[in-house]
């Protein structure tokens, strides 16, 4: 095991490309750490009553955090962040490494505290940086990966709600024909065209790394500035490739669709693809879905409204209502069945009923009838919720 890190090590120590790479990862975490002072972290805890439990963690609701606890955490993110910049500066790829580690799995366990903290923009740079520490041949993953993401992200867009602009957070600048082209050009772009990030001529490099970029700036305006400065970081890695005399070949299309790649590359790549498809495979809408959509990318594909009921029996044995659920949770996960699921635990936690029944009905902005997405009878019975959140 420790030959093993030890040859991570090495491949990052030998590689300014993958240095430089580490450097860029560890802004990331700078952005996460101003995302999450700005998301008042702090009080999220100490005045949210109903915290939204992870699946893997929904004991987090137990924990008592006072706001100068909260506060000194990401005090201590920070300086991770900080001491991992100086190793780097001064080429302690060693203690760069081990620190990259730790700050990872800092992230990873303050984003766990609260299933408001899920997104893309926590999900793809902490896969990145895991196969960063601990994959072989991390030119080639890390290309192939980063272009997995787009080509994954830009089949979820291939639906109404995409292409009708109905998922936009925000109205956009440009309206008319140049919307619709531009919501069709989009996918097309992520699907299609982001192929040219391995093209062999350095132009056609350039021209996708070009147009991701505009891409990304204008989403500024709808999305907020982390998520595209985010993406941009972790698309810095091509900037890095092409800023080198001897430019990387590793992962290029030749490799790729000639089955030269390495085994280790194919089981990664296997094993998101797998991610990606497993919600759709199990559910009768993925972008509906809570549990099996944890491991793959949620590109808010679907502006859905919902309606949820927990009903019992009352004393007389006659069905009744238990209070409404709440609402005001982000727009991502405003219907996720997890927040509804989470919350009927907590429910039957507090005031335990007898024939409890959690009922969710969910659409698509665009569909014209609900959906039954869960339908859990015996719902304070613990088996039972664990159940519906696997499905």
């Amino acid at each position: 095991m420790i030959r093993y890190f030890q040859r991570q090590i090495s491949e990052i120590a030998e590689n300014p490309v993958l240095q430089l790479y580490g450097f860029a990862l560890t802004f990331v975490h700078a952005l996460t750490l101003m995302f999450l002072g700005r998301s008042n972290f702090s009080s999220l805890f100490s005045n949210f009553e109903n915290p939204v439990c992870w699946p893997y963690f929904p004991s987090c609701s137990s924990l008592t955090w006072s706001s100068s606890t909260l506060e000194a955490l990401l005090w201590v993110y920070g300086a991770l962040i900080v001491a991992t910049f100086i190793c780097f500066s001064l080429r302690r790829v060693s203690a760069a490494y081990v620190l990259s580690a730790v700050l990872l799995i800092f992230k990873f366990s303050l984003l766990s505290l609260s299933y408001q903290f899920m997104g893309n923009y926590h999900y793809m740079p902490q896969l990145i940086q895991l196969l960063w520490l601990l994959a072989p041949h991390k030119v080639e993953i890390l290309r192939l990966m980063l272009v997995a993401f787009y080509v994954a992200a830009g089949t979820l867009k291939l639906n109404l709600e995409w292409l009708s602009g109905a998922t936009l957070l925000r109205e956009p600048m440009i309206k008319g024909p140049l919307l619709s082209f531009a919501l069709f050009y989009v996918p097309l772009l992520e699907i299609v065209l982001i192929f040219g990030l391995l093209a062999k001529r350095r132009w056609i490099q350039i021209l996708t790394l070009a147009q991701l970029a505009a891409f990304h700036a204008f989403s500024w305006h709808i999305v907020g500035d982390y998520y595209p400065m985010v993406m941009l970081g972790l698309l810095s890695f091509f900037v890095f490739l092409l800023l080198e005399k001897k430019n990387e070949e590793r992962g290029g299309l030749d490799a790729l669709f000639g089955g030269r790649l390495a085994k280790t590359s194919w089981v990664v790549l296997g094993v998101f693809a797998f991610a990606q498809l497993f919600p759709a495979v199990i559910t009768q809408d993925a972008a509906l879905s809570g549990a099996p959509r944890i491991a793959s990318l949620n590109m808010l594909d679907a502006w859905s409204d919902c309606s949820a009921v927990l009903q019992y029996r009352d004393e007389k044995g006659h069905w009744a209502q238990a209070a409404p659920f709440r609402t005001n949770n982000v727009v991502r996960i405003a219907c996720d069945p997890l927040v509804f699921l989470n919350e009927t635990r907590l429910h039957c936690a507090r005031a335990p009923i007898k024939d409890a029944r959690l009922i969710l009905f969910s659409k698509r902005s665009t569909d014209r009838d609900y959906k039954k997405v869960l339908d859990v009878k015996n719902a304070c019975d613990r088996s039972a919720l664990l159940w519906a959140e696997v499905l």
